[in-house]
């Protein structure tokens, strides 16, 4: 992530027009003292086991841009509280790239995130983040990713093959 920002930091041009948006699949066991809010459900037929009518518990996100305007988080007392998801950003690309049809009826009422930057303020100077060396300890071989990065490999160098039934190939 840190290579990332620094390569968007070294380009302004390219920084200013970027939202890089880092968000997280799981809260990770954060506590939170707000309870969720009501929501659209995002299915449009009944769903036996949860009607997924209320949002689950806040995850936490990172904006990233030169231009972000201040005092969005938390907002000003006089400012509305700002209610976005993760089908925030499927709506922003929604409506930056004209896509047309329904993605949810979840996606149909998200807020997008149009007015999180404004280009017109004085753009924010990048802090400079040392990147730490990555060294895998004990060494990633035999670990648990080789299996995956092993499987990966094999399906593409059978891409478009006839696969071959009952023959068991090493790793796969």
């Amino acid at each position: 992530l840190a290579q990332v920002f620094q390569a968007l930091a070294a380009n302004p041009a390219l920084f200013a027009k970027t939202l890089l948006v880092v968000t997280y699949d799981e809260h990770g066991g954060v506590f939170d003292h707000v309870l969720p809010p009501d929501v659209v459900s995002p299915f449009t037929a009944p769903v036996s086991n949860f009607d997924y009518t209320c949002y689950g518990v806040r995850v936490p996100t990172l904006f990233v841009n030169p231009y972000l305007k201040s005092g969005l988080f938390p907002p000003a007392p006089s400012t509305p509280l700002i209610s976005l998801d993760h089908t925030s950003i499927l709506a922003t690309l929604r409506d930056q790239f004209g896509l047309s049809g329904s993605l949810s009826p979840r996606v149909d009422q998200a807020q997008t995130l149009a007015g999180l930057v404004d280009p017109g303020r004085q753009p924010i100077t990048p802090p400079s983040i040392t990147v730490p060396e990555c060294v895998w300890s004990p060494s990633a071989d035999h670990q648990h990713s080789e299996p995956i990065v092993r499987s990966m490999l094999w399906r593409g160098s059978t891409a478009g093959r006839k696969p071959d039934r009952g023959v068991r190939r090493n790793g796969g």
